[in-house]
């Protein structure tokens, strides 16, 4: 075969062979911008239908919940597949020290990952009426259903505007009245302050460290009833009138879930063991690296919660015994706020 004759027989099959790659390319882009869009649609939904029940139930929302699941589903795929295997090896006394070691290496890394997030990252509802929220979960379901043939991009959209207004309605027109009420759930209790946003939290009785968890209490039961009842997902200021170790702890492992911008405690005269004290600064080296601070209680303390309320501690002449100290008591009352609120 002649030279002339190869060349054009070359020049057609390299120039298809192009035309071929540039139509898989545009196929490739298709696909990763349709699996992105339904990614986004499926996402907006999920959040819009979990949005009603999570504020049932008391929980913020974090709006970096799209994003943890696109990253952290392979992550959280093998550590439920580690999890079974650790369950059956346990069952049959086999041993499973290594996947014990992966799912410790994949929750510290979680756990990494989440003390990264900012602060405000995650943003409460106070709890409206039944009806609302039962109606935001049958318009999406609806939505959804209309929309079921439109494409990908279309969902997303419009999925996106919904759960925004949705958010919108939920801050800004159900509002939690100023006042003062008490928390009680499982015979502990404690005293909750709200005014214009801010929250302050007072625990009065020493029965809070007789409980087998007052950690768990606080970080769940008593954070969902505060988010429920009033949006706020964090604690301006929280007053401590017993100290106690399991307080002590109890505190240092909420400021690691919620911001705790102040904490108050009256000061004790005599020796604490070891173990508290040790419970003592660690709390509070933690509230520092938190952006908190601690104060001690005066003869009369005034905490400012906003420009219409204020809470003035004033000691009393009872004494309190723990381990071989003594405190002073406090009472407190509520006032309305003359002068400026001190910045929260």
């Amino acid at each position: 075969m002649k030279v002339t004759s190869i060349c054009p027989l070359y020049i057609r099959i390299t120039s298809r062979l192009r035309q071929a790659t540039k139509q898989d390319e545009r196929n490739y882009d298709f696909f990763m911008i349709t699996m992105i869009m339904q990614f986004i649609a499926t996402q907006a939904f999920l959040t819009l239908v979990s949005l009603p029940i999570l504020t049932a139930w008391g929980l913020p929302t974090s709006w970096w919940s799209p994003l943890g699941n696109l990253l952290f589903s392979p992550i959280l795929s093998v550590y439920l597949f580690c999890a079974v295997l650790v369950f059956f090896s346990e069952m049959l006394c086999i041993p499973n020290m290594p996947l014990i070691w992966i799912l410790d290496t994949i929750s510290n890394l979680w756990l990494w990952c989440m003390s990264l997030l900012p602060s405000h990252a995650t943003i409460g509802f106070a709890r409206p009426h039944a009806c609302l929220l039962i109606g935001i979960l049958i318009a999406a379901f609806f939505v959804a259903w209309v929309l079921r043939r439109a494409s990908y991009a279309l969902r997303a959209l419009v999925l996106i505007l919904i759960l925004c207004c949705t958010s919108v309605m939920l801050k800004y027109t159900t509002t939690a009245p100023n006042g003062i009420y008490t928390i009680e759930q499982e015979a502990m209790h404690i005293t909750c302050a709200h005014s214009q946003g801010a929250i302050a939290l007072i625990a009065q009785d020493s029965c809070l460290a007789r409980k087998p968890s007052p950690e768990s209490w606080f970080a769940y039961q008593m954070m969902s009833e505060i988010v429920a009842q009033t949006g706020a997902v964090a604690i301006d200021h929280f007053v401590l009138l017993h100290p106690r170790q399991r307080l002590f702890d109890a505190l240092t492992a909420l400021c690691q879930q919620v911001t705790i911008k102040n904490i108050y405690l009256p000061l004790w005269e005599g020796l604490l063991n070891p173990k508290t004290w040790r419970a003592y600064a660690r709390m509070k080296r933690v509230i520092q690296e938190h952006g908190g601070k601690v104060h001690i209680l005066k003869d009369c303390t005034t905490v400012n919660m906003s420009s219409d309320m204020k809470l003035t501690f004033t000691k009393t002449d009872k004494k309190h015994a723990y381990q071989d100290a003594q405190y002073s008591g406090y009472t407190f009352d509520q006032s309305r706020n003359t002068g400026d609120a001190l910045p929260r």
